[in-house]
């Protein structure tokens, strides 16, 4: 047991769970941004050895992130990122940090095409101040997106999902079993809240805030329960008119969706045997700005997956 002798006064940037058994108990977890050698990709990581653990009582928050609409790339031969609304110092990004950057979904009618060349590309921080961010990136051939409103938003992590504040890992369709995560607190966390593979896991009494449209909660494998949690006031990223809806680009295949994520989602990857025998039952909605969620049948396939008394609000 790693134990904090005062709730939330033991502070931490992640942790790796590596062995059988290991109880987290009242630690406070936050801006953690894939610094260095560190790859663990989440706040709290579960290795496949890590079955039997149990997360209670800690509060994870403050992934690194900035939304502004002044973001943009200072020339195409610098890879230098401005805003001279944020400060991406206080905001948590560090010389070091991984980052992923979210498309403002500027549309076609008003200029044109943006198929944002930077937007699959992983970042590196090679430089920070607190309206710069200097970076690397494995292209020589990435800065062509140098006006404004092309980005908003600017995460620690890599790809679309980010990074989970707690992962349980999985590979070969194999993850750890019988983990829980009860009595947490996540906030404002832009990215999966909580991501599981494996089997038997328990996500029971955790309160989930302010998760700016990402996934309170995104499952593989079979036999979990999501009990009694209370999941409220997570806002969008961005807000579109109607208009704007209809234009955004997304070209096939990208995935480009950025700001639009159920926040209950089960899919059933390739080498998962399948997502069934879940259960979601009583557990607190309230001020979600986007769809509840969403479960795959495919790849194999999804079943028994029971949605009971649950309130929406």
């Amino acid at each position: 047991t790693f134990k904090a002798r005062n709730k939330g006064l033991a502070s931490l940037r992640a942790v790796r769970i590596g062995a059988p058994y290991i109880k987290l108990d009242g630690l406070k977890i936050d801006k953690y941004s894939g610094v260095g050698g560190n790859t663990w990709g989440a706040g709290v990581r579960v290795e496949i050895v890590g079955s039997g653990s149990v997360i209670t009582n800690c509060t994870i928050s403050d992934l690194p992130h900035v939304i502004a609409h002044d973001i943009s790339f200072v020339n195409s031969a610098s890879p230098v990122i401005v805003s001279p609304s944020s400060n991406f110092i206080s905001a948590g990004f560090k010389v070091g940090s991984k980052i992923y950057l979210g498309a403002s979904g500027l549309n076609h009618v008003t200029a044109g095409p943006l198929y944002y060349a930077n937007h699959d590309t992983t970042w590196t921080v090679s430089a920070v101040t607190a309206t710069t961010l200097t970076l690397t990136a494995g292209s020589a051939a990435w800065i062509t997106d140098t006006g404004t409103n092309y980005w908003a938003f600017i995460r620690a992590g890599t790809g679309n999902s980010g990074y989970p504040a707690i992962y349980t890992v999985q590979a070969g369709g194999i993850g750890p079993s019988e983990v829980i995560i009860s009595n947490n607190v996540i906030t404002n966390w832009p990215a999966h809240a909580i991501d599981l593979s494996g089997d038997g896991h328990l996500v029971e009494g955790n309160t989930l805030t302010n998760l700016k449209s990402f996934r309170f909660m995104h499952f593989n494998g079979s036999n979990h329960t999501f009990r009694r949690n209370l999941i409220k006031d997570c806002p969008n990223v961005l807000h579109y008119s109607p208009d704007e809806t209809e234009d955004l680009d997304h070209p096939i295949g990208t995935g480009w969706y950025d700001y639009q994520a159920g926040m209950l989602s089960g899919f059933t990857d390739p080498g998962i045997p399948n997502n069934a025998n879940v259960v979601v039952e009583e557990n607190w909605f309230q001020n979600i700005e986007n769809q509840l969620g969403r479960v795959d049948d495919e790849l194999p396939g999804a079943y028994n997956i029971v949605y009971r008394n649950n309130v929406f609000v």
